[in-house]
C-alpha cells in the first residue's frame, strides 16, 4: 500500500492538533500568530489576507480572494474533512473560519485550514 504525501500530512495534522482539540486554548507559541486573518466581515478578511501576504512577501492572493464570500454555510466535522474542503475550494475559508468561531471548534483547526488556504495562492517553491 502506497501512502501519498497528502494522506501523511492529513494524519499528522489530525494527530498533532487532535491532542489539543478538547481545549479552546491555543497550543501556539509566541512566534506563531494563530489569529492571522480577521473574520468580522468578508471585506476585512480579504484585506487581512492581502496585508499578511505583503508582510510575509507571499504571492498575491488576488485570484483566490475573488471566490471568497460569506454566502456558503460550511460546517466542518473534522480537521481532515476541512483540509480536503479547502484544498478543493479555497474560497470557502471565510465561511469555515466563521463556523469554527461560532461552534466553538478548536482554533487549531482554523489555523490548519488557513495554512492550506495560504498554500492555495503561494507555492512553497516561490
Amino acid at each position: 500500500m502506497v501512502i501519498s504525501f497528502k494522506e501523511v500530512a492529513i494524519y499528522f495534522c489530525v494527530a498533532f492538533f487532535g491532542l489539543n482539540s478538547h481545549s479552546n486554548e491555543l497550543s501556539c507559541d509566541m512566534d506563531i500568530n494563530c489569529d492571522r486573518f480577521e473574520y468580522t466581515s468578508v471585506e476585512r478578511f480579504k484585506q487581512s489576507v492581502i496585508d499578511y501576504a505583503e508582510k510575509h512577501h507571499l504571492n498575491s492572493p488576488g485570484y483566490v480572494l475573488h471566490s471568497v464570500s460569506d454566502i456558503a454555510l460550511v460546517k466542518v466535522k473534522s480537521m481532515a474533512d476541512g483540509l480536503i474542503i479547502i484544498e478543493e475550494n479555497p474560497g470557502l475559508i471565510y465561511s469555515m473560519g466563521r463556523n469554527i468561531e461560532s461552534s466553538n471548534k478548536p482554533k487549531e483547526w482554523r489555523y490548519a485550514f488557513e495554512q492550506s488556504f495560504i498554500r492555495s495562492f503561494n507555492s512553497l517553491k516561490r
